[in-house]
Parts: C-alpha cells; structure tokens; sequence
C-alpha cells in the first residue's frame, strides 16, 4: 500500500509562502529631488548622479524646473509632505537668486520645500544610504 506524502516541514527561519509578505518601505530619498549645481563637477558630479537614484531621489536637470515640481496636486498628502527638492550647490546665494526669477519659487523655499544643501549632504545621504536632513548641510560650508 502506498503511503500519502507527508506534509512539508519548514525549517525554523525558512519561508512558507503563507506568511504575510512585508510590503517594502520606500527608499529613503523617495520624494526627494535633487538638482546637481552647475558648481557640483566631474567625479563628484558623476557619483552622485548615479547613488542619489539609487536611494530613491529624482534628479532635476534644470533648476528653473524647480517650481513645477509641486505644481500637480494628484498626490496623497502624506505623500505630498516628503516631497522636497534639494538644490546641491556650494553658491549660498543660488536659491536667493532663482526666487528672485521664480515668485513661486520663494514660497517654496519659504515652507522649505526647497532647499540648497552643500555637496557634503549627498555624500552624507550615500554614506549611511539614508535621508539627511538638508538643514545640517548650509552652501555656505565650502567642502
């Protein structure tokens, strides 16, 4: 006579399919932009172009697309509250010059939804692959 098979034993630490899938958290710069300073250049400029994605930022070519970032009201709020955009520049006087062009720019930068970090913020960023806050990382502080 032949035996039914027996039911599978999973190992301890092994997975079955019938436990409950954790859903992934999202990368640490989602919701984040990041536009690259014309003063951010060559090696520096290339890492970072490739690691910020990687961790989830978009990158902005061009900073008088900056605005427009939070012109589409589609999203959820508390998707809407991560949303920031981080100009990486050494130039202390870049964002000050781009609202001076951009009257909705300077509201933004006003709510500090945009903000200018020094490069040393997306070296932290890549450094701990986590979300730095901008604030800690003034232009002005040359690298």
């Amino acid at each position: 006579t032949r035996h039914p098979p027996l039911p599978s034993i999973t190992k301890p630490g092994e997975r079955t399919d019938e436990l409950p899938v954790e859903p992934n958290p999202p990368p640490p710069l989602s919701g984040v932009s990041v536009y690259l300073h014309f003063d951010v250049r060559g090696k520096r400029r290339e890492i970072f172009a490739e690691k910020l994605p990687a961790l989830g930022a978009t990158m902005v070519d061009d900073a008088e697309k900056l605005p427009a970032l939070f012109k589409d009201g589609k999203e959820k709020e508390k998707e809407k509250e991560r949303k920031v955009a981080v100009a990486v520049t050494s130039d202390a006087s870049f964002l000050a010059t781009l609202s001076s062009r951009h009257p909705d720019l300077s509201r933004l930068v006003a709510s500090a939804r945009v903000v200018a970090a020094c490069p040393e913020w997306a070296v932290e960023c890549i450094k701990r692959g986590a979300r730095v806050d901008p604030a800690r990382f003034p232009p002005s502080a040359a690298a």
